[in-house]
This record gives C-alpha cells, structure tokens and sequence, in this order.
C-alpha cells in the first residue's frame, strides 16, 4: 500500500512540474541604441505578480567606456519599488 502511495505521490510531483515548467510570464525586451551605445530594457512579471525591470545601458566614449545596470522590483499591490543600480566605468587609453 505504501508504495503505491508514493508512486502516486511520484507521479503528481512530475506533472505538476511538468504544469509548471511553462512560460507563465513573457519577458518584454526593448533595445534603443543611441550615439555612444545603447540600452537593453528587459521587463517580465514574476510568479509572485511583481514586476521586475532589468536596464543595462552601455556608453563607449572619447575618455572611456561605463555600463550602467538597474534592477527595479514593484509590487503592484502596494505600489512600492525597490532599485538597485551598479556602474562600472574604464577610462580610455
């Protein structure tokens, strides 16, 4: 008897893996170049309901070069948003 209660419990596990392995959410992807770079926007909503916003912005200059990358988490429920930014710069030669 155990072991058909574990087969069974073996065998709602894969499909509800398997229910779970598709795309839920889609990812919105915007590419804008601009003078000296350009920018990748990827926008995609979480199973959760939260909307996630990843930007990396990439500037090749005269001096150097910098990528700048945000993440940015809202909660449509409350409205609140948390950014996080990172900025790496090289000088030119």
């Amino acid at each position: 008897m155990l072991r058909h209660a574990i087969a069974a419990s073996a065998a709602l596990a894969m499909i509800s893996g398997a229910a779970l392995a598709d795309p839920i959410h889609h990812t919105a992807t915007t590419v804008h170049q601009t003078a000296h770079g350009k920018v990748v926007t990827q926008q995609h909503k979480t199973l959760t309901g939260k909307v996630v916003t990843k930007r990396e912005a990439v500037n090749n200059g005269l001096t150097g070069s910098s990528v700048s990358k945000s993440k940015t988490v809202t909660d449509p429920d409350t409205g609140v948003s948390k950014t996080k930014t990172t900025t790496k710069t090289t000088n030119g030669e």
